[in-house]
């Protein structure tokens, strides 16, 4: 989670899954097939996801199509030597980092 570096959290993080379907089913957030890799369910009063730490795993055998929702969170990392540097590469705008 080291998109500020000021910030505490040091998680890794891959994406912010809102919803699961496998073979066309609801999977719950927290339902025991989701293995290694997950982080715990956030947001439970907006709208819930998990973040993945980029490597994470699914525990269901025979599943032949998976659907992940992935919330848009719009972070991305900025270096500590790089922050109020200048433009953001990833702010068409153009923008100075903050």
């Amino acid at each position: 989670a080291e998109t500020e570096p000021e910030g505490a959290d040091r998680r890794r993080l891959g994406v912010a899954a809102a919803a699961l379907r496998m073979d066309g089913r609801k999977v719950a957030l927290n339902d025991p097939a989701l293995g290694r890799g997950w982080h715990g369910l956030e947001g439970v009063c907006r709208g819930a996801w998990r973040w993945t730490d980029g490597d994470a795993r699914l525990h269901r055998a025979g599943i032949r199509r998976i659907e992940v929702t992935v919330r848009p969170m719009l972070l991305h990392w900025v270096p500590p030597d790089h922050a109020g540097a200048g433009p953001d590469p990833m702010d068409p705008s153009g923008r100075t980092l903050r």
